[in-house]
């Protein structure tokens, strides 16, 4: 018999949010397992809700900050799409993270210059799973927060006082 991890939808999407707002704040810099990164919603973002108007597809230039990504998330959207940069001192990796999955898609990893192909290979398994422990790092700040009912109050509030902000 195997066990698979369920997480609901709302708390991905709700971790996409965190992200979002946190790529929009202090530069997009945020500590991570120690380690200063740098987070920037790419040129794809897609919010979900309900209504007549229930999808808010979002392309070409920054989508987090257009004035259409706050106006959804004021109407109550969550971000169920988005392409992502994360960099991490040289390192770039760039992704697509889907909520109703939680697939990275179209995974870019830095450029390995390395010929020999074991050592090669070795080096862009290193970088997928620098990846992951990053998003799981994340993910673990966010839980902080989403667990109490303060923080997670306030973190609603600042939400809201940034997307009002056109």
């Amino acid at each position: 018999m195997t066990s698979e991890l369920k997480i609901e939808e709302f708390i991905i999407r709700e971790f996409l949010l965190y992200i979002l707002y946190t790529s929009e704040i202090n530069g997009g810099e945020i500590e991570v397992a120690g380690e200063i990164i740098y987070l920037n919603v790419m040129d794809r973002l897609t919010l979900e809700g309900e209504g007549d108007v229930w999808e808010t597809d979002l392309k070409k230039g920054v989508p987090s900050i257009s004035q259409e990504a706050k106006r959804a998330i004021l109407n109550g959207k969550m971000p169920s799409l988005m392409k992502l940069k994360v960099q991490s001192g040289e390192d770039s990796f760039f992704f697509v993270i889907d909520s109703r999955t939680l697939d990275l898609k179209s995974l870019k990893i830095p450029a390995v210059a390395i010929k020999e192909p074991d050592i090669k290979l070795e080096q862009r398994m290193f970088y997928i799973e620098t990846i992951y422990i990053i998003l799981e790092s994340m993910f673990k700040e966010f839980y902080k927060i989403r667990v109490n009912e303060d923080n997670w109050l306030a973190f609603v509030n600042e939400v809201k006082t940034w997307a009002k902000e056109f």
